[in-house]
């Protein structure tokens, strides 16, 4: 079988295939054996396992995906890079799918499956929040992504780091990054590092929650994150200062802290004392 983690193999695989990497479309390729093998450990994958692979490029991790997984749905938006992806994987096990990825995740209806991907960068974000916002969600996504992107993913309250999305990933799942990963790991070498994740959606959820109302005022609140957080949410959510005021000290919230420093304990304490109607 080809190495595609051997440089040599690999630069000649993609002249002989013609294939002009797009930088837009954040085609750095993984080569490094030891973080290739970190992620199929981590996803802890079985025959019984279904797999769902975002961007697989020329299928470095997806030879691996193959041999440990029953099934593997690779979504590959580059028809060029399918075509190749279906010269590099031959298993009987693997479907490849052409298209655009946060289209494809809506056509997910898989009862149990794993996401295990090397994300390109452009898409990381977006792709993480629809498969958090699907009814039926993926048992765990084993990522590799952009290292900033995953310390924000992972901020802690008081982290200058934390955002929306954050808010969002705790309040669905668990999250944590297993190891780093330095920009030599990929071909080309792209200007950052990046980190792999683990995120756990076999978590118990908060309940009786609207979910709609209650990320607006994340939102809400967010997007003017450098201000104190009676100032946002009487901007965002249009109360006068007494009334917010009002609303901070039934959630046992400081008027002074800014939305970064609020845990999701906070935040739905928050969501519990707004306004009914």
């Amino acid at each position: 079988m080809l190495d595609l983690t051997n440089l040599s193999q690999l630069k000649q695989f993609l002249h002989d295939s013609h294939l002009w990497l797009n930088k837009k479309l954040g085609q750095n390729f993984l080569i490094d054996r030891e973080v290739l093998a970190d992620i199929v450990k981590t996803s802890q994958l079985s025959k019984d396992d279904t797999v769902v692979e975002i961007g697989p490029g020329v299928g470095t991790l997806t030879q691996e995906l193959c041999k440990n997984a029953g099934e593997v749905l690779a979504i590959e938006k580059d028809r060029g890079l399918a075509a190749i992806l279906a010269k590099s994987c031959k298993d009987d096990n693997l479907k490849i799918l052409v298209d655009n990825a946060l289209f494809a995740i809506a056509k997910i209806h898989f009862k149990r499956y794993k996401v295990v991907a090397n994300l390109p960068y452009n898409i990381s974000s977006p792709t993480l929040r629809f498969f958090l916002e699907k009814p039926n969600k993926p048992q765990m996504l084993v990522l590799l992504l952009q290292k900033e992107v995953a310390q924000r993913l992972t901020a802690k309250p008081g982290d200058s780091n934390r955002g929306i999305l954050t808010v969002m990933l705790e309040f669905y799942a668990r999250a944590e990054i297993v190891r780093s990963v330095p920009s030599t790991a990929f071909f080309p070498i792209p200007k950052v590092d990046s980190a792999i994740i683990k995120i756990d959606t076999n978590v118990k959820r908060p309940q009786n929650i609207n979910e709609e109302i209650f990320f607006r005022l994340v939102k809400l609140s967010f997007q003017q994150k450098r201000r104190q957080i009676h100032n946002s949410l009487s901007s965002g959510l249009r109360l006068d200062a007494g009334k917010t005021g009002e609303i901070l000290a039934k959630a046992g919230i400081s008027p002074v802290l800014r939305s970064e420093d609020l845990t999701l304990d906070d935040w739905l304490r928050l969501y519990e004392n707004l306004p009914k109607g």
